[in-house]
């Protein structure tokens, strides 16, 4: 009986390990996705404002488009 119980309890054990382990794993892809994201968006930032340093926005107006619609 005691080896039953045993065998039971390990088993449900590995389970319990076998579901942390692809938590785990999930969590460590996700984690790897923001890091990459804010990677990009870091080199991206870096880029606009050397660019922006080199060319500076033009200071010129924008207007709205006239709409195609004619009021009566």
């Amino acid at each position: 009986m005691h080896s039953l119980l045993r065998q039971t309890a390990e088993l449900a054990f590995e389970k319990t390990q076998i579901q942390n382990n692809a938590h785990n794993r999930a969590l460590d892809e996700i984690e790897e996705g923001i890091k990459l994201r804010d990677e990009k968006t870091a080199r991206l930032k870096a880029q606009r404002l050397a660019q922006a340093q080199i060319m500076p926005p033009s200071k010129t107006r924008k207007t709205k488009p006239k709409s195609s619609i004619k009021a009566h």
